[in-house]
């Protein structure tokens, strides 16, 4: 998936992606709008398909489009631009997935792919991303060129943002994230990494996770 929308309790848009991810989120807000976003028909197909079996297909709408057009593309279909929440969840090397749980499952220019692909992506969702709004940046990888250095390129290239914690403690489940790879020690704390040949991991398949704020407009 590329990107997708979730709704706010104001009632004013979002933005979230994947069937799981667009699921949650119209099962967490009340009111609003949840927009799922995806290159695939299929796999929008099968976003739908959840939805309107959890009884969420009203709360949903779907878009096939590249999101690293989204706002052109959105504006064109006549959604929202801007929006309160946003979760990118974008195509990655799936190194954490079973059985790619291998650096010999993937190539280096593959691995660069992927990096190249989501700066361009996590740059068209920054532009969607509201003054005062949170977005989501999750992977199933272990590759930190795809997680601690996508996010790295974030807070150098979009000021704006900033990195925080989950809003309940509770929800810190997985491991600091890795350093030397582009975050400084304090913002490794700030991202949660799983990893199954971890303590923390062992059971789960492998992932990263990060939330991110977009700075208030100025006065």
């Amino acid at each position: 998936p590329t990107a997708a929308a979730a709704p706010t309790a104001a009632a004013a848009p979002t933005a979230a992606a994947a069937p799981t991810a667009v699921s949650a989120a119209a099962r967490g807000f009340r009111g609003g709008m949840v927009l799922g976003c995806d290159r695939s028909k299929s796999r929008l197909a099968q976003v739908g398909k959840l939805a309107e079996r959890l009884g969420l297909g009203s709360r949903v709408a779907l878009a096939a489009l590249d999101a690293t057009h989204a706002a052109e593309k959105l504006a064109a279909g006549g959604y929202p631009t801007q929006w309160d929440r946003i979760v990118l969840d974008p195509p990655c090397s799936s190194l954490g997935q079973r059985p790619r749980l291998s650096w010999a499952t993937v190539t280096t220019s593959e691995l660069e792919g992927c990096a190249e692909y989501q700066r361009r992506l996590m740059s068209a969702a920054v532009g969607l991303l509201k003054p005062g709004g949170v977005m989501v940046y999750s992977t199933c990888t272990l590759s930190p060129d795809e997680n601690e250095g996508l996010i790295a390129y974030a807070l150098r290239e979009h000021p704006e943002l900033s990195l925080e914690p989950p809003e309940d403690p509770a929800l810190v489940l997985g491991d600091p994230g890795w350093r030397g790879c582009g975050l400084s020690a304090a913002e490794c704390e700030l991202v949660q990494r799983f990893d199954p040949s971890s303590a923390r991991g062992e059971g789960s398949i492998g992932f990263f996770l990060a939330r991110l704020r977009k700075a208030q407009a100025a006065a």
